[in-house]
C-alpha cells in the first residue's frame, strides 16, 4: 500500500510543480471536499482546481513532499489517510522567493487499482508565511 501511496504523492508533486491542472484532476475523486489557502472548504473537483490550485500554483516552486516524515493509515480496502510534511518556494510581488512550509492530510479511497483523494487539507507551518503574489 505504501507504494502506490508514494506513486500517487510522486504524481501529484509532478502535477503541481509542472502546473499540470488536468493531470492533477485525475487523482481526485469527482466529489472531493478541501479545505484551502482561499476557501475554507470546497466541494467538487472543479472547485479545487479553478478556487485553489490555479490560484496557488502559478506562484510557488520546487514543491516537494518530505516522504521520509510520511505516516500513511489504513489498509488498501479502507480509506488511506496520509499525513505528510512539504515544503515549496513561494514568490513575492518583487520577484524574490522565500521557503514556504507546512503540513498535509489527505484521505485517498481505493477505486480499483487507483487511488483518489476524497479529501485534502493543507496547513502552513509555524512561522511560514502563507501569502504569495496572488493574494
Amino acid at each position: 500500500m505504501k507504494s502506490a501511496v508514494l506513486d500517487w504523492l510522486f504524481a501529484w508533486q509532478q502535477a503541481i510543480n509542472t502546473r499540470d491542472y488536468d493531470g492533477g484532476a485525475l487523482l481526485f475523486d469527482e466529489d472531493v471536499i478541501a479545505f484551502g489557502t482561499y476557501s475554507d472548504a470546497m466541494r467538487g473537483r472543479s472547485n479545487l482546481v479553478d478556487r485553489q490550485w490555479r490560484e496557488m500554483w502559478p506562484y510557488i516552486s520546487n514543491f516537494r513532499f518530505a516522504f521520509e516524515e510520511m505516516t500513511v493509515l489504513g489498509t488498501e480496502d479502507a480509506l488511506t489517510v496520509v499525513i505528510c510534511p512539504w515544503t515549496s518556494r513561494g514568490l513575492a510581488p518583487d520577484g524574490s522567493s522565500f521557503p514556504r512550509a507546512g503540513r498535509c492530510t489527505i484521505a485517498l479511497k481505493h477505486s480499483g487499482d487507483a487511488l483518489l483523494a476524497v479529501h485534502t487539507h493543507f496547513s502552513m507551518s509555524k512561522g511560514s508565511v502563507a501569502r504569495v503574489q496572488a493574494a
